[in-house]
C-alpha cells in the first residue's frame, strides 16, 4: 500500500477505491488471527497446568456416545524431522520440497517439529492435554531406507 500513498503508514482514506476494501480485509483478517492465536495459547497453558478445555463436541452441534474416543493424529513428514539419522534414505517429499520454488521459503521437513527426537515431551504434553488417543506415521523411508523388505 505504500506505493500508492507514499508512506509506510498509509491509511485505508489514503488508498485509491479499489484498494480500500483489501486494506479493511486485511486488517479484519489480523484481528483473527490475532485473537485465534490467543485461544491456542490460553488452551496451551490450560493443558501445561493440568486443565482440560471442554470438547468441541459437547458444544452442542454434534453429539457421540460417551464410548466414542478423540484422539490426535500426525504424519511422518510434517512433524517427523531427523531427516537424516538413524539411516533413514531421502523420500520422494524430501527430494520435492529441496527443489528450488517448490515450497514457500525453502521450508523442507528436515527438521519439521523434530518429533523423533522430542516424542516423548511431545507425548507427555498430549497426556496433560487429556489426549486418549494418538495416531502417528513413521517415514517409510526411515523403515525401509533402500526401498525394499
Amino acid at each position: 500500500f505504500a506505493s500508492h500513498s507514499g508512506s509506510s503508514g498509509a491509511s485505508s482514506s489514503s488508498l485509491p477505491k479499489q484498494h480500500t476494501a483489501t486494506a479493511s480485509s486485511a486488517a479484519a483478517a489480523t484481528a483473527v488471527v490475532g485473537s485465534v492465536w490467543s485461544r491456542r495459547r490460553q488452551r496451551i497453558r490450560r493443558a501445561a497446568q493440568g486443565g482440560h478445555a471442554a470438547p468441541a463436541a459437547r458444544a452442542g452441534f454434534l453429539s457421540f456416545p460417551d464410548t466414542f474416543v478423540f484422539g490426535v493424529a500426525t504424519s511422518a513428514y510434517q512433524i517427523e524431522g531427523a531427516a537424516g539419522d538413524c539411516g533413514r534414505a531421502p523420500s520422494i517429499w524430501d527430494t520435492f520440497s529441496r527443489r528450488h520454488g517448490k515450497t514457500e521459503n525453502g521450508a523442507t521437513g528436515d527438521i519439521a517439529c523434530d518429533h523423533y527426537n522430542l516424542f516423548k515431551e511431545d507425548v507427555r504434553l498430549m497426556s496433560r492435554m487429556g489426549v486418549r488417543a494418538y495416531r502417528f506415521s513413521i517415514s517409510w523411508s526411515r523403515l525401509l531406507p533402500d526401498g525394499e523388505g
